[in-house]
């Protein structure tokens, strides 16, 4: 694992919300190589769930990352009225 992987890993298991919005952008982005044990749509559900805690704690940014998951169906499925939310 990588060194940022890492780092990020700690901080989204503190329930960080910002640790958590980069851990699923890392995620998204680069699913192949750092989450390989999971495979690219447990990377994409794990990145998902990590959105959705940073939202809940009211990260702008989560949000945003949300609606492309959702544009993109990526841990869920297509949806653009939760996309444009």
């Amino acid at each position: 694992m990588s060194l940022a992987y890492d780092f990020l890993q700690k901080y989204a298991e503190k329930k960080n919300p910002r640790a958590l919005n980069n851990l699923g952008v890392l995620l998204l982005n680069n699913a192949a190589y750092f989450d390989k044990k999971f495979g690219d749509k447990a990377s994409d559900a794990k990145a998902l769930k990590a959105f959705q805690e940073a939202a809940k704690q009211g990260y702008y940014k989560a949000y945003t990352n949300l609606g492309i998951c959702y544009e993109q169906e990526r841990g869920v499925e297509k949806d653009m009225t939760q996309a444009l939310a």
